[in-house]
């Protein structure tokens, strides 16, 4: 059963989940501003179930893909990509964009 359909369920559920997030978080080393972001924004109501799932899965997808030695392919390799930015790109899949000074 589906916790949506299943409200009693939804807060064990909620905290399972936050737990696994935390865990993931840890593992992946993702800051603390998009941590708080995160704890701030959803609050255990039942209609923030799919922004947990969707958290879960793209941390899964990193953990997993470091954990395999592979880089997104959004980041080159060089001096770039060990910068703060081409890291936090990584994180959140956007592109690097570099403007001469």
């Amino acid at each position: 059963m589906d916790a949506l359909q299943s409200p009693s369920r939804w807060p064990l559920e909620f905290e399972k989940k936050q737990q696994e997030i935390i865990e993931l978080w840890h593992a992946c080393s993702i800051s603390l501003v998009h941590r708080t972001y995160f704890f701030l924004l959803f609050k255990g109501e039942s209609a923030d179930s799919i922004y947990m799932e969707v958290e879960l899965r793209r941390l899964s997808f990193l953990r997993d893909t470091y954990s395999r030695g592979s880089t997104p392919s959004n980041v080159t390799v060089g001096s770039l990509s060990s910068s703060p930015v081409a890291r936090y790109a990584a994180i959140i899949n956007a592109p690097i964009i570099c403007i001469p000074f």
